[in-house]
């Protein structure tokens, strides 16, 4: 029996001879040439539709899902473009509550791969042939003309300036916390990240800055001067609380996450602060009243994302209301974002938490969260990308309270650069003079036999198991628990 593959599995497979850049990255790589030639061949589809463009280190992928769910809920025909997936291509390019209806991606990748061919057959120059990311992105801006969207929000895949999805001119661009990442790539210093991060802010067109450190937000503000772009920084015009709950109920499984959890987030917004941007840049921008919401996506540093994503979405829709700004920011879900999953196992239930958390201050995040719910003695299992400071992370995880009794180290997959003995012993370093006894540590470069038995062990132990430091081991996390229990 043949079985037919979907349309997003044929094009993932044609994809695949463009994956250059991931697994052998150069900085010649970074151009915008290539993405204005194609996008111009196709016919500009990006300009389709109305958009918000998104940036920065942590948190871009919750905003842009915000925002994207508050637009959804308005009423309008929405968009939103991911990356990188966890699981399935198709979180790429999909809508805020579910993915594409299969005809229409049928229908965007059946004209879509001819065309492609033929226009890069046509430049004929090997130095402008796109990348993996640059051809998705593109596929994104054609599918989305497809669908008939009336907005899209787009988060950008690496820094800002020179992304693939810097061909947008949005109506508003958001760009959530700065941290040194991708150094060899974005710069050494957080003001030089920063500064490709601000290379998304466009002439005249508002920009919302999540909570920032003062050298940072200076680089914001300093080139939206120079764009003539208005600009909100979240940390100055907003007071935002969250209040952390206890889990309840039973998840049933893979992506059922939050709404199993009791955490509210109130935003309120300063009403001078808003006069005082209106009346420096004529635009209309007000909050009849505090957001309240009982968010999906946990912890603190997500209500200040919800907040951005507020913000940005009011500055692109002056009158929309605030009940539906709320309900929006409640529905908004990310796969891998501290998502809970109950496996059933032979003594009950296993507790699995999965976060792509991959940079230091997201990894605090995620620990200090992942305590508050569940407390200390559990499992890690961790692995993460080449390019990350695993070093920091190694030492964010030894001094948290959560004292994880067991911390597995792999891989992130195979389709991610990784350096498995970098982070071996950037671990053996921190654990190597700490209390906690020498079998905390049990390394297996193997990352399929290392979640496996990662999942045994917190089972056979009854303890919560974390999964976190990859988009890329989350998504092969979620493949093995299906393949525990296909139901999930």
């Amino acid at each position: 029996m043949v079985i037919r593959k979907s349309a997003m599995q044929r094009f993932e497979q044609w994809l695949e001879q463009y994956r250059n850049f991931e697994k052998n990255p150069e900085k010649d790589f970074f151009r915008l040439d290539t993405m204005r030639y194609l996008c111009e061949r196709f016919g500009n589809p990006q300009n389709a539709y109305k958009s918000i463009h998104v940036a920065g280190s942590k948190g871009k992928g919750s905003v842009s899902v915000f925002c994207a769910s508050v637009l959804e809920e308005a009423g309008f025909k929405t968009g939103l473009y991911l990356s990188p997936h966890v699981a399935d291509i198709r979180e790429r390019v999909s809508s805020p509550f579910s993915f594409l209806p299969e005809t229409e991606y049928e229908k965007a990748v059946n004209a879509f791969i001819p065309a492609a061919e033929f226009f890069i057959t046509e430049a004929g120059d090997e130095k402008t042939k796109p990348t993996w990311f640059e051809l998705m992105t593109l596929f994104a801006f054609f599918c989305f003309r497809s669908c008939g969207m009336e907005w899209v929000v787009f988060e950008t895949g690496l820094g800002g300036r020179l992304d693939a999805t810097n061909v947008l001119l949005p109506c508003v661009c958001a760009i959530t916390q700065i941290e040194l990442e991708h150094t060899e790539y974005l710069g050494t210093t957080l003001q030089a990240i920063a500064g490709e991060k601000a290379g998304i802010i466009k002439q005249g067109i508002p920009v919302c800055i999540a909570p920032q450190k003062n050298e940072v937000k200076n680089v914001f503000e300093h080139k939206a001067r120079e764009m003539q772009a208005p600009i909100l920084c979240i940390g100055d015009a907003a007071n935002i609380n969250y209040k952390s709950g206890n889990l309840s109920g039973t998840p049933p499984g893979c992506g059922d996450v939050g709404s199993n959890f009791d955490s509210a987030a109130e935003i309120l917004f300063s009403a001078e602060k808003l006069r005082q941007f209106e009346k420096a840049y004529g635009r209309r921008l007000s909050f009849s009243r505090p957001l309240t919401a009982r968010l999906k996506l946990q912890g603190k540093f997500q209500a200040e994302n919800a907040a951005t994503a507020a913000a940005a979405v009011k500055l692109a829709l002056p009158d929309i209301d605030e009940r539906i700004i709320e309900q929006g920011l409640e529905k908004a879900f990310l796969p891998a974002r501290f998502e809970t999953v109950r496996l059933p196992v032979q003594n009950g239930a296993l507790t699995i938490v999965i976060d792509g958390c991959h940079t230091a201050n997201s990894m605090k995040g995620t620990l200090e969260t992942f305590y508050a719910h569940f407390g200390a003695r559990c499992h890690l299992l961790f692995a993460c990308a080449a390019d990350k400071d695993v070093e920091s992370m190694a030492r964010i995880i030894k001094d948290s309270p959560c004292s994880f009794s067991r911390i597995a180290l792999t891989v992130p997959g195979s389709a991610k650069r990784s350096d498995y003995e970098k982070t071996v012993r950037a671990f053996s370093a921190c654990f190597e003079n700490a209390t906690a006894a020498p079998s905390v540590l049990h390394a297996d470069k193997d990352f399929g036999r290392a979640i496996r038995q990662a999942i045994d062990c917190a089972a056979k132990e009854n303890k919560t198991l974390l999964c976190a430091g990859s988009f890329y081991l989350a998504g092969e996390v979620k493949n093995a628990i299906r393949e525990l229990n296909p139901a999930m």
